[in-house]
């Protein structure tokens, strides 16, 4: 009870203080959840050394008490953090908005009064126009580009339809200088007319890519064109690639397993379909695999499967803090949209899952399975061979698709050992009294750790390991596959 009491002094301490932070109360705020909601503390706790970790701790409790500085304070609690070398458990640092908030005031915008009609009737009648003159359009706008009356390197995008109320006919929401040929600089002003965002511009085929801003060209039309859909699939270097770069061969190529690029691998496969059904040969890349959700990746495993998958399972620590923190972030809008009778049934299964915090658990249910099976009921026969490429930077998620899709008798891993962060995963983020500095947990426990394997200890091993003299990876694989 002491200890409860305690804690609540502290965050209700934050509150008071505001924007001045305390650091030896950052550093028993990073304490307090590591020790009660870090889903590795326990089994961390027990390889410590308990006299060089008692050392350190009273080292940087002591040290913080002096430290009055942000980026100094962060820099001394991440020794702290850092000794329970898990890179799902780490400090972040941020420059703090409560120091430097100004208020955001809408920029004056110009209004050139001309109608989708007059700027064809212009488009049409003009001998030579540049190239950015036209009119443009994505999702949520329709904008007529013409050049400058006052300066001919100068052209300005008005606004012919918009999805955007804050946006009406006639505003002027971008401007374009011409720096060389199909060289160009574009400045945007914001859907909420906050801010202007400038970057370089050039046009290829029938899109104007500014990075931040993406148009597709209406009229004049282009002599050869590409849907802007398919453009953002290729051009985003965080999306999910799929290529055919050689006869009886399939490239993915996969950043990151981010939950935003599930739909980017359904329209992948769903495009590629008959291809992909008659390619012999897939390579699945995971070099400097970010991880995410592993869901993204399975969207692969009815090509590979061959038998049943076991899937070991993880327990999260079950603390009222993690709790409130999952339910807030994950369910609390998918549980309101519910009906009453719907909502009652959650929360019988919730109170059960109250009812044992201080222990492991499943948040959604209280069957304490430790592991799930993956089948599918066909299996198919593309791809024969399949070669999944990891490298000492496959973190997470990564690891875990490949700790699955290796279970496939089509399957074979190349490359090096993984990166060995997996063994605690799903993070949660807690915020602490100083806004410029937080704290990302692990909230769950992977069960193989039970058996006594550590993915975080041993990494993902290869079943061959790529010689380090060889610098085109694919081509090598592909040379192995074709054997």
């Amino acid at each position: 009870m002491r200890k409860l009491i305690f804690i609540v002094f502290l965050f209700s301490s934050s509150i008071c203080l505001g924007q001045y932070c305390k650091c030896d109360s950052t550093f028993h705020i990073v304490k307090y959840h590591i020790e009660t909601n870090y889903a590795g503390w326990f089994d961390k706790i027990n390889q410590f050394d308990r006299t060089a970790f008692d050392e350190l701790t009273n080292s940087v409790s002591k040290n913080t008490k002096s430290i009055s500085i942000d980026s100094l304070c962060y820099k001394e609690i991440k020794k702290y953090v850092a000794y329970f070398k898990d890179d799902h458990l780490h400090l972040n640092l941020r420059a703090s908005r409560a120091q430097n908030k100004t208020e955001s005031k809408p920029i004056e915008i110009e209004t050139i009064h001309i109608t989708e009609t007059e700027l064809l009737g212009y488009l049409n009648s003009s001998k030579k126009i540049n190239p950015v003159e036209g009119i443009w359009e994505n999702e949520t706008y329709k904008i007529g580009i013409t050049k400058s009356k006052e300066n001919p390197k100068l052209f300005n995008g008005v606004i012919l339809t918009s999805k955007n109320e804050n946006w009406i006919l006639g505003e002027v929401k971008l401007t374009i200088k011409q720096e060389g040929k199909n060289a160009y600089r574009l400045t945007f002003i914001t859907g909420d007319k906050t801010e202007a965002i400038e970057n370089k511009a050039f046009i290829f085929k029938n899109i104007l890519d500014a990075r931040d801003l993406t148009l597709s060209r209406v009229f004049p039309i282009s002599k050869e064109t590409v849907n802007l859909d398919d453009y953002a699939l290729e051009t985003d270097p965080t999306n999910p690639k799929l290529s055919f770069p050689k006869k009886d061969l399939a490239v993915w190529t996969f950043p990151n397993f981010f939950q935003q690029n599930l739909d980017v691998v359904k329209i992948l496969l769903q495009k590629h379909k008959s291809k992909l059904e008659t390619t012999k040969n897939w390579i699945i890349d995971l070099r400097s695999n970010e991880g995410g959700d592993v869901k993204v990746g399975n969207e692969l495993l009815p090509y590979l499967y061959t038998k049943p998958i076991i899937w070991s399972t993880e327990f999260s620590r079950l603390t009222e803090d993690n709790f409130n923190k999952w339910y807030n972030t994950y369910v609390r809008d998918y549980y309101e949209s519910l009906s009453k009778p719907e909502q009652q049934q959650i929360d019988s299964i919730f109170a059960i899952t109250k009812s044992n915090f201080g222990k492991f658990g499943r948040w959604m249910s209280n069957e304490n399975i430790i592991a799930d099976t993956i089948s599918f009921n066909t299996t198919t026969a593309f791809p024969e061979k399949v070669v999944i490429l990891i490298d000492q930077n496959t973190f997470s998620s990564g690891e875990l698709f490949t700790i699955l899709a290796r279970q496939s008798g089509k399957v074979v891993v190349m490359g090096e050992k993984s990166a060995g962060t997996i063994d605690y995963g799903n993070v949660l983020r807690y915020k602490t009294n100083c806004p410029s500095i937080s704290l990302s947990l692990p909230s769950s426990r992977n069960n193989w750790l039970d058996k006594g394997i550590s993915i975080d200890r041993d990494k993902v091993q290869p079943d061959l390991y790529i010689p380090k003299n060889v610098s085109n990876w694919i081509n090598y694989v592909f040379k192995k596959l074709k054997k």
